[in-house]
Formats: structure tokens, sequence, C-alpha cells
């Protein structure tokens, strides 16, 4: 027999043991070579074992005596170190002495590198499941980060056994995912739409829906997103809210980290989505119960921004609709907005009608100054009060027209804030023989100027603007001067500008929208207002087109 002959007649002995051609057709013959090749050649996802609660016994009986007889059980340790177990939920990946006495015992079976590729699966795959960016388990982190430099030098050896396998090649290429800045590389990409990478590592690495991964790509996305200009950074807004809405574990550090990039804008106006978000997962901050949430995530000019937000919607609200006087009375909007900076506190007290009132606005202004409004009793059920902070002095404003406003010494107040009601009456916010009573003002012709005057005399405060009407007319004369003609690309570009969105219903018979409050700045108010817009409380500024 010849070489040749001896050569096919090996082939033929090696394809009848593998294949076993008696059984060609069988369903359970044909999956049981899938299986060999999938043990032979591998995929991440394919390679642990199947049996759940065989892992968890091998787990638990490793953290009893912390020992692993064979290969079987390490292998089943290897898989488990991220799961909790037992009626004491133990986490072996948390275990100070016990993990790192593992990483020793997987390192053994590098004499025997498929046996050593299985248990680094497994550890690969726990490398993933553990959220050790972000776990308040300080040993937790501290093994995370050691098997994060364990998977990392034993890459190479794991790259260079035969046959290679797609996960590991795809690793390799992704090896940023074994450092301190795991997906940064992902944020740009994902921003624009891109997510080829991450169906990749998905696949191939068998990301569950548990993986930091995802999180972390989230977060990547954000730090992607404050790197643009003002504008790009707020055209992405909405949609990074939108991916850390239902992702809590990283939700406080990526609100943060967005209010914080909105703070350093140009024009860090109100923005009302970011501002409903932050209120939604961290209270408002006017409440000294939330300040220290709120100091946990962002320093204090950041909370004073959104607080700042709060105290100019809360005056809008109440001069242009809980005040019976509504947008007629604007001189009294005009006045207070010009005191924003130095109001440190505000308060509602609400009528009967406003309390019982269930339509959209009054619902977000009872959410929105949760636990800073009570009831107001003892006058008309049309009628409101707004309590607002300077220094040391509370002044009192009524909504109803002819009421005076009342100033007392916070410190000496005829009633109690946070007590739940307030009476309208000289009782209490109305009481001029209190000892704590500091002033009564009305609202005369030219009443500015000795509401200006009170209140320096009693707070030192002084306006933010030097006259609520007579400077302002030059400039808008000359502004007007200056407006564009209207159109809708104007228009989306003026918003998007000054970082609001416009929603165009006109196709469905609707009218143009800019979301924005009535508190923009000036030039872009004086614009909206020369175009036609109008201003509905708390909805925005509306066009009819033909």
């Amino acid at each position: 027999m010849n070489h040749i002959d001896k050569f096919r007649n090996l082939l033929h002995k090696t394809n009848e043991s593998l294949f076993d051609v008696d059984h060609w057709g069988d369903l359970a013959s044909i999956q049981n070579v899938g299986r060999a090749v999938r043990k032979q050649f591998g995929e991440l996802g394919s390679a642990g074992p199947g049996d759940k609660r065989s892992i968890g016994i091998s787990v638990l009986s490793y953290s009893q005596d912390g020992s692993l007889p064979n290969y079987r059980e390490a292998k089943y340790v290897c898989f488990g170190i991220s799961n909790n177990y037992g009626l004491g939920q133990y986490c072996l990946i948390e275990d100070r002495k016990l993990f790192p006495k593992l990483l020793t015992h997987v390192d053994d079976y590098k004499r025997e590198p498929r046996k050593f590729i299985r248990c680094y699966q497994g550890l690969l795959l726990g490398y993933f499941e553990y959220p050790g960016l972000v776990s308040s388990n300080l040993d937790g982190r501290s093994n995370w980060t050691t098997l994060q430099g364990y998977l990392k030098g034993n890459l190479k050896f794991v790259q260079k056994q035969e046959p290679p396998s797609d996960w590991s090649k795809i690793l390799g290429e992704h090896s940023n995912l074994l450092t301190d800045t795991p997906c940064l590389r992902y944020g740009d990409a994902l921003l624009s739409g891109d997510t080829r990478d991450i169906d990749v590592l998905r696949e191939k690495l068998t990301l569950t829906d548990r993986s930091w991964v995802l999180q972390e790509i989230i977060l990547a996305q954000i730090e992607a997103a404050t790197k643009k200009s003002d504008v790009q950074f707020q055209e992405h807004l909405k949609q990074l809210l939108t991916l850390l809405e239902p992702s809590e574990i990283i939700r406080n550090k990526g609100l943060g980290q967005l209010l914080q990039r909105y703070h350093q804008g140009l024009s860090p106006s109100e923005n009302i989505e970011l501002r409903d978000f932050s209120l939604k997962y961290w209270g408002s901050p006017m409440l000294q119960v939330k300040r220290q949430t709120w100091l946990a995530w962002v320093p204090e000019p950041v909370m004073k921004m959104v607080k700042t937000w709060l105290i100019f919607r809360s005056i809008e609200d109440f001069f242009a609709l809980l005040a019976i006087d509504g947008q007629a009375r604007r001189d009294r909007l005009d006045f207070w907005l010009r005191y924003v900076d130095v109001i440190t506190d505000v308060y509602f007290a609400l009528g009967a009608n406003a309390r019982k009132n269930n339509t959209a606005d009054y619902k977000r202004i009872r959410e929105h100054m949760k636990g800073q409004w009570m009831s107001l009793e003892g006058v008309p059920a049309d009628n409101n009060a707004f309590l607002m902070r300077i220094g040391n002095s509370l002044f009192v404003e009524f909504g109803q027209h002819g009421n005076a406003s009342h100033v007392f010494q916070f410190d000496n107040l005829p009633f109690k804030l946070g007590s739940g009601s307030l009476e309208g009456t000289r009782d209490e916010l109305k009481n001029v023989e209190h000892s704590g009573h500091q002033a009564k003002m009305n609202h005369h012709h030219g009443w500015e100027s000795e509401f200006e005057w009170t209140i320096q005399r009693l707070t030192g405060a002084r306006p933010a603007v030097p006259s609520p009407m007579n400077q302002q007319h030059a400039r808008r004369a000359t502004a007007a001067q200056q407006l564009p003609s209207f159109s809708l690309e104007a228009i989306r570009i003026l918003a998007r500008t000054h970082g609001y969105s416009v929603t165009d219903h006109t196709t469905q018979g609707g009218n143009l929208w800019v979301e924005a409050p009535m508190t923009v700045k000036e030039v872009f108010r004086h614009q909206l207002e020369n175009w036609g817009f109008k201003y509905k409380p708390s909805k925005g500024w509306w066009k009819e087109i033909g």
C-alpha cells in the first residue's frame, strides 16, 4: 500500500468516526455534531454550561470551603461569579478573599489551554455582567478591577490558541472594553445612529440586557454630546434624556453631566425637558430636603440655575395664569422677573378654584411646587397669593386686582409656611399689626418706583436691569428694524440658536409652535411678537399660518 492509499484509508476511518454515516439525516445526530463544532471553534455565548442550578451549587460550595476539586467545578464557578445565590444572596466577585484565589486556580489551567479558555470565557461573561463601574460594594468594585486586568493580561494567550475564535478576535479589536474608559469610542457613532459596533459586540460577546456595556454606551453618547457646540448639544438633549429614562443605574450620573454641560453654555436659558426630568428624579431644588440629592451630582451653581428656572416659571405661572388679571397685568410679571436672581424662595397659596382645577397647567403647577404650595383660605375662591423671599423679607402678592402687597420679616411671621393653609386676611397675610410686618404697598400709578425703593430699603437688593420700561423702548425700536422676514426656516434657525424646538402642526390644520417659556431673552421675544406669535401659558408661542 503506497502513501496515497494509506492517507485515503485514514481519511475514510476519520470520517466514519466523526459523522457516524449510519445516522445521517437523524436530527439528534446533526445537533450533536453542531454542538461539537461550536465546542471546538466556539462563540462566547455558546461556551457556557447550561445547567444554572449546577452553577449555583458549585459557587455556594466554593464559598463554604474555597476548594475546586476538578475542572468542571472550576468552570461552573467561573460562569457564576457575578450572580447572587442562596438565601444570603452570595456573590463571588464581592468576596474579598475567595475571588482572587479563584483567579490563581484558573491560572493553573494554562497547561491545558482549552480548559483555560473555557474558564476565561466564564470570567469574561461575569465581567460584562457585574456593574463594577458603579457598584456600591467596595470589594466588588476592587475585584472587578482586578478581573479587568486579568482578562486584559491573558487576552493574547487566548488569541494564540488554535483554532481561533470569533469572540476572542472581536475582543481584541475592542480591547477598550478592558480599560478605564471602555465605551468612549462608540459615543459619536451612536449619536449619529450608527450601531454597527454595538450590534457586533452583542452578538459575538453575548451581551445581555444586564451588561454594564449597554449602560456605558449611553454615558459615552452623553460624553460625546458634551464636546459639541451649544446648538449641536441641545439638538441631542431630548434623545439623551429618553435614553436615561429607564436606566436607573446611571441616570443620576448622566443627568448630572447634561446639567453641567448645559450650565456651561453661552445662554443657559430654561430648558423645559431638562427641567422636568430633573424635577421628576431629584425633586425641586427649592426644597431644603432635596438639596443634598442635587449637590451629590452637580455643583451649587448648576443647582441654582435650575432653581432660577423654577422661580422664573413660578412668577410667570402666577401673573399669567393664577392672577385674576392674567396677561393683561404684564407690568407685575416684568417687574418681579427683574429680581429673579435675588429671590431665594417662592411659595404659592392657592384658592379653591386653583386647587380643584385639573387641567394640565394647574396639575403641572401643583406638581412643580410640591412642598411649596398651601391652601389659601378666607378669600374668594378665585384668588391666589404669591410669596417671595428676598433676604430676610417675605413679599406677598395677591392675584386679585385691588389687593395690596404686604412685606414681613421672614423670621417673624404671623403665619407658618408649610402649615397646609394660610389665611388671606388681617389675621395672617394682611396682618399689618403684627410685629414682623414691614410694609404695605399698593399698585397705584407709578407703583414700580415705590416697590423698588421698598425692596432696596428692606433688603439692599436692586433689580437686574435699571428700569422696567423706559430704557427698553429704544432697544425694542432698534431691534424691530433689524428683524428678518418671517419664514419657516427663519423661525427654526432662531429657535435652534436659543435652544428651543419648533413643532409644525399646520399640515394637520393646526398652528406653528415654538416650545419656549414667556421668559425668553428680550430680543427673541420681540422677534416672535413681531412675527405675530402669541404666548399661551405653559405651552409656548404659537402662530396661525394661512
